[in-house]
């Protein structure tokens, strides 16, 4: 959950000073693959909202599960990629990337809750997250809609963040 929350930032400074960061940091060449940019950006970020669930069922001892996981998404990246790259370039090979994290991390999620009984419970958590996939879409369609939903979406944010700011802070002051 923490770590979401400090992603989400993250995420929007990519989406929305991508190009600016790019060319800072590289020459304008690369300017064309913005796009490839923020799309692997946002793919990550709703990745890291299941969290790294792989590391639990590791934890269990349970690598032939993982294994069998990482041959799915592996087929599934190199279907993506042939179907993809030959029709949309650079920006193919990120969403098939992308994609292919993101099941990685459901499908251990999935594991995760089922075996271990394990989930997210926080139900303003999957608020956030359709939030950002919203944000995310408007802003590929260049809506005038995302920035009153992304005005919105900040101040739900930073109630939310201070709710669990507060929490933490009681978690810490509790244990001295």
């Amino acid at each position: 959950k923490n770590l979401f929350l400090l992603t989400i930032p993250i995420f929007f400074i990519f989406l929305y000073f991508g190009s600016d960061i790019i060319s800072l940091l590289f020459t304008t060449e690369y300017l064309a693959g913005t796009s490839s940019f923020e799309i692997l950006a946002f793919l990550y970020l709703l990745t890291i909202f299941f969290g790294y669930s792989s590391y639990v069922i590791s934890a269990y001892g349970d690598s032939k599960i993982l294994f069998k996981i990482t041959i799915v998404t592996l087929i599934f990246n190199i279907l993506l990629n042939i179907i993809l790259i030959p029709e949309f370039k650079i920006i193919g090979a990120a969403i098939s990337t992308g994609l292919s994290e993101l099941i990685y991390a459901f499908l251990t999620y999935i594991i995760v809750y089922k075996r271990y009984n394990l989930r997210i419970n926080d139900k303003s958590m999957y608020g956030l997250f359709f939030s950002v996939c919203l944000i995310f879409i408007l802003h590929i369609f260049k809506s005038d809609l995302e920035y009153i939903v992304f005005s919105l979406f900040i101040v739900f944010y930073s109630l939310y963040t201070l709710k669990s700011m507060k929490q933490l802070y009681s978690l810490y002051k509790g244990n001295n």
